[in-house]
């Protein structure tokens, strides 16, 4: 989990919300409590991401 949030660190704004270390790519909000397994959806476009999504469990 923290190599993935250090790679998304490249890419989204980094901040604390209520002490917590947070990254946020437009309206979604990744904190280091994700829970296990936690899948996201990076699409690039000639290495720019241009979407970040949290997909659920049940939707993989």
């Amino acid at each position: 989990m923290f190599v993935l949030f250090i790679l998304l660190m490249n890419f989204c704004e980094v901040c604390y919300i209520e002490d917590k270390l947070t990254l946020i790519y437009k309206d979604l909000q990744i904190t280091l409590e994700w829970s296990s397994p936690d899948f996201y959806k990076i699409e690039l476009d000639d290495n720019y991401v241009i979407n970040l999504e949290h997909v659920l469990n049940n939707k993989v």
